[in-house]
């Protein structure tokens, strides 16, 4: 069917129909892609908040090297040169307790539109709150 229009002589181009099947073509990429990409930058933000929280662990942790293990360790008391913790500027940290052997925190990335909770233990082990 298509070669009865190619026929023609002198003229040159795409048909419509050609152009249609381009079209959705490049519409079914772009729904497959779309929310592809929202995921993507979910996983982002939320890597971003684990990092945080294993950051504010190790600094903790050279914190209680430094003053005994029932030292008070906040976000706070660790940011600074000595320990080398640096807040992230879309991360929001919640200290709870701060000794060595009860440490909490949880933290949230106010970036991402479906963020994530998360929290650090004692141990270390960071986990989804939420």
């Amino acid at each position: 069917m298509l070669s009865r229009f190619r026929n023609v002589k002198g003229e040159k181009g795409f048909t419509l129909i050609e152009l249609l099947i381009i079209i959705a073509i490049i519409g079914i990429l772009a729904a497959i892609a779309i929310p592809q990409y929202g995921a993507y930058k979910d996983r982002t933000y939320n890597s971003d908040t684990q990092a945080s929280l294993r950051n504010l662990f190790v600094a903790c942790k050279a914190f209680w090297a430094d003053n005994g293990v029932t030292g008070n360790c906040t976000a706070t008391s660790v940011t600074n040169e000595t320990y080398g913790y640096t807040d992230s500027a879309t991360v929001t940290i919640t200290d709870g307790t701060g000794t060595e052997t009860a440490f909490t925190a949880t933290a949230i990335n106010s970036a991402g539109g479906n963020a994530a909770v998360y929290g650090v233990d004692a141990a270390g082990t960071i986990s989804a709150l939420k």
